[in-house]
């Protein structure tokens, strides 16, 4: 999924762009996106995040908010992106 259909499936611009790293073969780009939690959650005023992983334009990976990107950029590189030698 490109982030192009990213934005049209879910009809709005991300929050923030979290960050992004240069690679040899391409760039993995964070973006943040909130909205409201699940209708069956405890509260449902809750706001959830989410952080969308993009390589080179493509959604590699979702998922909770993690306190350090650049590691975990790293490991989605590493396992999912990073061509063979």
């Amino acid at each position: 999924m490109s982030k192009a259909d990213v934005l049209q499936a879910l009809g709005k611009k991300p929050d923030n762009v979290i960050g992004a790293k240069q690679y040899e073969n391409g760039v993995m780009e964070v973006v943040q996106y909130s909205g409201p939690a699940n209708l069956h959650a405890a509260n449902p005023n809750t706001i959830e995040t989410y952080w969308l992983y993009f390589f080179d334009d493509r959604l590699v990976e979702w998922g909770k908010p993690l306190s350090d990107w650049e590691i975990y950029v790293t490991r989605i590189y590493e396992t999912r992106c990073r061509t063979a030698p």
